[in-house]
This record gives C-alpha cells, sequence and structure tokens, in this order.
C-alpha cells in the first residue's frame, strides 16, 4: 500500500465519530496547558522582580548611619532615607498643594517623560514632578478636570512655599512618565536639599522613613527578620501585599489548569487506545480476509501511526483556535484570572508540540496480530 493511500485510509478514521472524544481531549489539554504557563510565567517574573520594604523607627532611632545598616543586609539592592514635606507649588497663576518627597536620586527607576534627574546643584531645589502631579496645578479657579494645564515644565522657575512665612525659589528639572491611570501625584527632591529646607523650618531633618529594595519577593521575609533585628520595623507596602494574593491566587490557579490539562491528556489517551481496540477486535474477519489477499505485515500499523498523528494534529489545531474564546468573553469575566492573559507563540508552540508528542505516544498501536 502506498503511503497515499495509507494517509487517506488514516484520514477518514481520524475524523470518525469515535476519534471526536480525543480530539477534544487534546483540544482542552492545549487550552487548559498553554494558559496555565502563561499565568506561571506572569507569577514567576512578578516574584523574580525587586520589591520594595518600608522601614520606619522601632527600638532603634533612624538616622543616616541606618540606611548604611539596610544596605549591608544580604537580599537588600538599594536603600534610600526619605522625608516628606508638605509645599505650595506656584509657577505664574497656576498654582497646587503637593508633598514633596526628598530621597537619593540612585533610587529611583521611573522612567522619564522629559528632562532628567535632579540635574542642578546648589541651594535651589531641583523638582522631579509625575503627570499625576502636573495635572494638580490649576489656574485661580479654573479647575482643570484631570487634564495637565498648559506649562512649559522644564522652562518656567516655580515657587516653593513651605509655609505662610517660607518660600524658596524652585526650578522642575524632570518629568517622570505615566506607569499605570490611577498614579498617585509625586513631587521628588534631593535628600540633602530637602533636609536643608527643614532645617531652615526649624524642624528635624532625621529621616522618615527608609525605603528598601529587596532582590525579589522570596528574600523578602529574610530581609524583614533581619531588619527586625537591627531594632527596625520593616513592613511591604499595600501595593506589595496584593501582588503577593494575586501571585499566590494566579499560582493556585495555574496549577489547577494544569493538572486539568493532564487528566484531559489521559482521558485522550484512554479514549483512543479504547475505541482502536473495540475496532480491531469487531474486524477480525474482515483483517483475516484482506490478511488472505495479500495485506502486507506493517502496512496496518503504518496507518493506526498515521491516524493517531492526525488525532493529535486535529485536537492541537482545535485547542489553538479555542485560545481566542476567553477574548470574546466580557472583561469582567475573565478579569484577575490566567484567561486575562495572552498567550505568546513562545509559549503556545512548546505547549503544542509536548502535547501532542505526549499523545502520540502515550496512543501509540499496541502490536496487533497481523499489523
Amino acid at each position: 500500500m502506498r503511503f497515499g493511500d495509507a494517509l487517506g485510509i488514516a484520514l477518514r478514521t481520524a475524523l470518525s465519530k469515535r476519534n471526536a472524544v480525543s480530539v477534544l481531549g487534546i483540544a482542552a489539554t492545549v487550552f487548559c496547558l498553554c494558559f496555565a504557563v502563561a499565568g506561571l510565567t506572569q507569577v514567576l517574573q512578578g516574584r523574580a522582580a525587586p520589591c520594595e520594604l518600608t522601614v520606619t523607627a522601632g527600638q532603634a532611632k533612624l538616622t543616616s548611619s541606618s540606611v548604611t545598616q539596610m544596605e549591608q543586609v544580604p537580599g537588600v539592592v538599594a536603600a534610600t532615607p526619605l522625608v516628606q514635606i508638605p509645599v505650595r507649588l506656584t509657577s505664574g497663576n497656576y498654582a497646587a498643594e503637593l508633598t514633596v518627597t526628598g530621597l537619593r536620586g540612585a533610587y529611583v527607576e521611573q522612567k522619564f517623560r522629559e528632562g532628567t534627574l535632579f540635574t542642578g546643584h546648589g541651594a535651589m531645589p531641583y523638582l522631579v514632578l509625575n503627570e499625576a502631579a502636573c495635572k494638580q496645578f490649576q489656574k485661580n479657579t479654573i479647575d482643570f478636570t484631570d487634564k495637565e494645564p498648559d506649562i512649559h515644565w522644564l522652562g518656567t522657575g516655580m515657587i516653593l512655599g513651605l509655609d505662610e512665612a517660607n518660600s524658596v525659589p524652585a526650578r522642575v528639572c524632570g518629568i517622570l512618565a505615566s506607569e499605570t491611570p490611577d498614579d498617585p501625584p509625586t513631587v521628588l527632591m534631593d535628600y540633602e536639599t530637602a533636609q536643608a529646607l527643614l532645617r531652615s523650618m526649624g524642624q528635624p531633618a532625621d529621616p522618615q522613613q527608609i525605603d528598601v529594595r529587596v532582590r525579589n519577593s522570596g528574600a523578602a521575609q529574610l530581609v524583614t527578620d533581619a531588619i527586625s533585628k537591627l531594632g527596625y520595623v520593616a513592613t511591604q507596602p499595600d501595593e506589595g501585599i496584593a501582588a503577593e494574593a494575586a501571585w499566590a491566587a494566579g499560582q493556585k490557579e495555574a496549577n489547577y489548569l494544569v493538572l486539568l490539562g493532564l487528566l484531559s491528556l489521559l482521558l485522550a489517551v484512554f479514549q483512543m487506545r479504547g475505541a482502536r481496540n473495540l475496532a480491531f477486535c469487531r474486524a477480525q474477519g474482515m483483517l483475516a480476509a484482506l490478511k488472505w489477499m495479500g495485506l502486507r505485515q506493517g502496512t496496518l500499523r503504518r496507518v493506526l501511526r498515521l491516524q493517531t498523528l492526525l488525532v493529535a494534529l486535529l485536537g492541537c489545531a482545535a485547542g489553538l483556535v479555542a485560545l481566542a474564546i476567553p477574548a470574546l468573553l466580557q472583561q469582567d469575566v475573565v478579569e484577575n484570572t490566567c484567561f486575562a492573559l495572552t498567550v505568546p507563540a513562545d509559549i503556545a508552540l512548546p505547549v503544542i508540540a509536548v502535547s501532542a508528542a505526549l499523545f502520540t505516544v502515550g496512543a501509540r498501536p499496541p502490536a496487533y496480530p497481523g499489523c
């Protein structure tokens, strides 16, 4: 029997009703495993990224030397002292009530829309604003309704009002790009300059808190314990706690999808083997006649192998099409689940290859008499 004839017979049998369950099982396997791998990848990337801890005074008081202690803790990649100063920024007819955060420039990792970080030196404060802070400026009684006013930020001087009696000239040196639509207004200043402003008002200039960047979330607890032994209190911001909860939920969901995908694969394999065994038992008479008519040894086995491969390919194709289904659902149905993710080709193709290979090996035809 020629290969083309064997392929034609295998294709007709692969499209039969008794193989429909196997095709659906492989499709479910591809669907579940693709979203599971995408979810696990997102969780691993999130947990591998640096996270932040907020350190406040405990048994020990925060001082400038405290930062050096934090930087020597294993797992800490950066630390900065912080002070916050409520101010009124005025530029011509525009003004905004904001809080300036003094910190070390090397700690800032956000991208800039324009300008750069603390380019100036000397007594004049140089400021970095984010886009949310720019939208806080109003002209007299005009409300811009969350729109950024027409100010040439990097070329306009400002008055930084500390209180009713104290104000100093300031200049904006950079605008941070918006990371999310819900970014809070942020104004940054060099830490030493902020300390000098506090001293000019007769206020304490010691750090109010210290922000610590940890290598990844896996090291966060070890760093927290080490900082506690130094006499300070280390806590994770609400955003970090929420992210940890989301990662735990995502990993749990991905584990369930992996289990469901493997069960679907087993169902497809057992259905294929069972349907083939039943068909072979029912066709004993026909096989004997074909063998008497000259059916060669190994011909039937070749057809069965092609049939297995075609069922695997049909199932993978159906699973690939099914990946588009979550995108057609309403956003609130798949929000905060693995199905809200986009499955890239570098995840889908290996999953399809592995699923097809496992099914082909698991459902390979046994050595029937005469095959």
